[in-house]
Parts: C-alpha cells; structure tokens; sequence
C-alpha cells in the first residue's frame, strides 16, 4: 500500500462503489477481509482491494431495477474516477434487507440540480469524510446558496450515517434558549418527566451515528455552545451548519460559500462562451422553469451576462431576475436593474418570506445581525433600515 495518497480510497467511495452501508465496510475491515489502513483517523483503501472485495450478499429471486441502475451508475462513476472497472454487485443478489433499508431522514427532496458548486460540495464531503471533521459551518452573505448546498451534500451523504440526516430549520426561532427543543422536535425525542432536555438528547444520540443540518444559526450565536456540548458527549454525531459568520465553536471547521462564477464582459459576449459560466446556467434554468420556451442565445446572451454580473453572482437573485422572463425581455430586465430591490420582488409561494424577495434576504440578514448587537433594540426603532441593504 505505497501508492500515491491521492489514488487511495476512502470508506464513503467504498459505499458507492459496492452499493453497500458504511458499516458492512467498516465490518469488513475490521475482519480483515477488506485490505486498509489509517491516516489521520480515517481508513483508505487501494482501488485493486477495493476492485477485489465482494461483500456477503444473501441470494433471493429478484431484485429492484432501480436499485440496479443506480449501483450501476455509481460504479461508472468511480470508473471514471480510477480509470478502472468496479464491478456492481451481481445482478440477481441483494443486500441483507437491515442494509436495504434506507437510514432515516427529513431531508426534502431537491427540485433542481445544483449548478457551479462542483468544487464546494467536494470541499464540503471531503471536510465531513475523509478528514472526520465533526463540525462544518458554510458561511457567506443572504441569498448565496448556503442552504440549497447544506441539503444538496447531506442528501448525497445521507447513506452513510446509520441513524440518517436531520434538517433543522432555524430561521423561524426568535428564543435562542428554544434551540435544543427545536433539534429535539426534530428528531422525535421527547424527554420524560422533568428530566433536562440536554440529558435526554445527549442519551439518546450518544450511540448514534447521523447527520445534523442547522440552517440560519447567525441570530442565535448565544445558544449555540449547547451544539458544541452534543458534538463533546455524541461521538457519532456530525453538524453542517449555515450562518452568515462562523460559529467560533471549538472544532469547527468553517466553508465561506462564495457567489457564483459569472462570465467576463469584456471578453465573453456570445451564447456558446456565456453558457459555460455557472451564474448564467442557473438564470437558464430558473428563466426555462417559468417560460419553457426560452433559451439562451447569441441576441440575448450579452444581456444574460449583464443581469448576472450586475447581481454579483448571487443564486437567489438571479433566481428572482430569471422569474421576471415571463414579462420582460432579458434586455429589459438589465435595464430595469438599476433598482434592484424594485424588480426582484416576485419569488416563489413556497419560498419563505424572508427569501422571496431580495429586499427581505437583505432585511433579514441586517435585521439579525443588529439584533445580536443590539439586543434591547426593537423590530421598531429598526424599520428606518429597511430597504437600505
């Protein structure tokens, strides 16, 4: 095992490969039967092992297309990632039905792909997996994308944690001492009695290994050590967090979430070279949802680049533009920009109301943030900000 650290493997590309559970690899290696070994507390396998090991199946008559096509994707993936075969396991065997089942989850099933975060969801995967990082905060400004990426990674990480993935929504929570019952909420438990909400959480999460998504954590920095004081007694829990600045908790590891790559101007003016900006594709998308006639062309894509430019790259304001196609030309809308909060104010019904429109995302950040400062100040001694951003 001296190759190259970068050709190792490590347990979650194992999990792909075979179409197995985590712990079926981290069984089989312990036994033996899968050839690894340690660096920096996680396990990395040689892709000739990782092609050689055949985990135990039980043989029954059939087994679901679908899951077929799905572990016969996800070794053609790693394919293409070692440049060799990894055979799927064979086509008339399947798991033992404790592994079939899918592990728990909350997570809501994802309407669009996710364009131009290729390089942030591996950052993200590798932080969670191969270097066991326990506490990963994704940070950056309203309307950046941080929780459309939190979802995207604990959806494709989900399988991986024997007890699932949780989200948490914490916008809503006005009472930073309502923290530990929201989590609690979330995940079912109820403590008996008057015994300590922290206690009853800790016992009944200290064995179990799952993924926690605390989303919108920037106004409640005061409750927020409780979270550290999970992650110190759960030694298998792990916590993707979204928050306009870190958390400043002990063994964080923080991801700033950066705006999208948008064309250049001055070089970039037809359809074919705009098209391979990330900023562009996303107000495609958004723009062919609400007028499935549209499409970027060589008339329109200067303009395209313009409106996205002139949003900073921001995914959730290029989302609100791209809704306004269904009225507009794509040169109207970047004429109509130079008043952005005045334009986008069409977002979607099912949006919450902080972001369905670029006014409230800016409001709100604004709005939290003076509010962690400035705690005796009220929502109306505020309201001369709004819309000021």
């Amino acid at each position: 095992m001296e190759s190259d650290r970068s050709q190792l493997l490590g347990v979650l590309d194992a999990v792909i490969a075979k179409g197995v559970h985590q712990e079926t690899v981290r069984r089989a290696i312990r036994a033996g039967r899968l050839p690894a070994r340690r660096i920096d507390r996680n396990f990395v396998i040689r892709p000739a092992d990782l092609q050689a090991w055949q985990p135990h199946y039980e043989k029954t008559p059939g087994r679901p297309a679908a899951r077929d096509a799905l572990v016969t994707l996800a070794a053609g993936c790693l394919d293409a990632q070692l440049g060799q075969s990894v055979s799927p396991p064979p086509r008339r065997l399947h798991l033992r039905s404790k592994e079939r089942t899918p592990p728990p989850h909350n997570l809501p099933v994802l309407p669009t792909p996710l364009l131009g975060r290729e390089r942030d969801l591996a950052t993200v995967r590798e932080y969670l997996v191969s270097r066991g990082k326990r506490l990963v905060t994704l940070t950056g400004p309203g309307g950046s994308g941080k929780t459309r990426l939190a979802l995207e990674v604990a959806t494709q990480l989900v399988g991986a944690f024997e007890h699932g993935g949780w989200f948490v929504d914490l916008a809503p929570l006005r009472d930073p001492a309502l923290l530990l019952f929201t989590i609690a909420r979330t995940l079912g438990i109820r403590t008996p009695g008057r015994r300590p909400l922290r206690e009853g959480l800790i016992d009944r999460l200290r064995h179990r290994r799952l993924l926690l998504v605390l989303d919108n954590c920037e106004h409640l920095l005061a409750s927020l050590p409780e979270v550290a004081v999970l992650l110190g007694a759960c030694p298998e829990l792990k916590v993707l967090a979204t928050s306009r600045a870190a958390l400043r908790l002990a063994g964080e590891q923080v991801v700033p979430v950066p705006p999208l790559p948008v064309p250049d101007l001055a070089r970039e003016s037809s359809a074919e070279a705009v098209s391979q900006s990330p900023a562009v594709a996303l107000f495609v998308q958004r723009a062919s949802a609400v007028t499935p006639t549209f499409q970027l062309t060589d008339a329109n894509a200067r303009a395209v680049a313009e409106v996205c430019v002139r949003l900073d790259g921001l995914p959730l304001a290029i989302e609100l533009a791209a809704a306004w196609v269904r009225l507009f030309s794509v040169q109207q809308i970047a004429a109509r920009l130079d008043d952005r909060f005045h334009l986008l104010t069409t977002g979607l019904r099912t949006a919450l109301p902080r972001q369905q429109t670029l006014r409230a995302t800016v409001d709100w950040s604004l709005l939290r943030g003076r509010l962690h400062h400035c705690p005796r100040t009220g929502p109306r001694e505020l309201g001369g900000g709004r819309g000021r951003g």
